[in-house]
């Protein structure tokens, strides 16, 4: 154990250095004549030890530096064996004192003292740590579990997740669901590599036209669902989908190659279509197919969006 004892008194120094070496024969020691300049310099000290005999010479400030040594030191002080020392000391917070006069088998006793409680902060620092790393490990984990590993976005896990936490508490919103068409096409004419790219171009396009409040998720294959907070009547989510649907009217550079791709897109109203989720995909499943079908007929470029209730169709 490394130990540094710092005094003004030289001959205090060499005593101390020399009992010290008996009662701790395999340890070093070090000796300082005061703390000037920078308390720095002390790091890696596994404890120190002030001479505080004959008065108190070491501040407050003095006290502090050493404490914001990382790891901090063990403190011990040698004081008089006055009442108003031990105030001082006690005052002051240290983690050990040790009163003079004091024999060998009292430094050997201290030594011992310090050496356990060392020890033990320690094994506190390293269960810590050990409970940090879990904890990172888990939440690393759960990110892992409820997150699309392609596009990044929440996934049907998280969106099942949240239904069951947080939405009874969310109020009333919209629920879009978002489906590309002629995706299929654009794996089988350039690789499911391009389409992968696709996906994530698109959901990145999706992401920034919601708001940040709302919840963008991706259901699977090349189906995205928004959740739209706030979201009152068919027309509320009319409006986003407008938004969402202009963003397809331009083509996606996917490594060179300009793919054009069109939406569906169907929405339902929570809780006037149902309070549930599982119903509300379906209310929103249903229009999105509908409108799918509507696009087919009517060709529009950037696709069409329809709500539960059939009004509002946007193309």
């Amino acid at each position: 154990m490394d130990i540094v004892f710092i005094s003004r008194s030289a001959l205090a120094r060499d005593e101390f250095a020399q009992q010290l070496r008996v009662v701790q024969p395999g340890g070093t020691v070090s000796v300082l004549g005061g703390l000037a300049g920078d308390a720095a310099s002390l790091s890696g000290a596994a404890a120190v030890v002030l001479d505080c005999r004959g008065g108190h010479p070491f501040e407050e400030q003095d006290l502090h530096r050493l404490r914001s040594l990382s790891p901090a030191p063990f403190l011990m002080a040698v004081i008089d064996n006055l009442e108003s020392a031990k105030a001082w000391a006690v005052k002051t917070g240290l983690d050990d004192v040790l009163v003079n006069p004091f024999t060998l088998l009292d430094l050997h006793l201290r030594m011992g003292s310090m050496r356990s409680t060392m020890a033990q902060r320690q094994e506190i620092d390293r269960l810590a740590h050990a409970a940090q790393d879990v904890a990172n490990e888990a939440e690393r984990l759960r990110t892992l579990a409820y997150t699309d590993h392609l596009t990044g976005l929440p996934n049907r896990r998280y969106l099942d997740k949240w239904a069951e936490d947080e939405a009874g508490d969310a109020g009333a919103f919209g629920f879009q669901m978002l489906d590309l068409n002629g995706f299929k096409q654009v794996n089988d004419r350039y690789g499911h590599h391009v389409g992968d790219v696709l996906l994530r171009q698109v959901s990145r396009r999706v992401s920034e036209i919601s708001r940040r409040l709302d919840l963008v998720v991706r259901l699977g294959g090349d189906e995205i669902a928004i959740v739209q907070h706030g979201a009152l009547t068919p027309e509320d989510c009319v409006a986003l989908a407008s938004r969402l649907l202009a963003a397809f009217r331009e083509p996606f550079d996917v490594e060179g190659h300009a793919i054009h791709v069109s939406a569906s897109i169907g929405s339902a109203l929570y809780p006037k279509d149902s309070s549930n989720l599982l119903d509300l995909m379906r209310h929103a499943d249903r229009a999105m197919y509908a409108a799918k079908a509507g696009d087919a007929v009517s060709g529009a470029g950037s696709g069409t969006a329809r709500s539960s209730t059939g009004s509002g169709v946007v193309t």
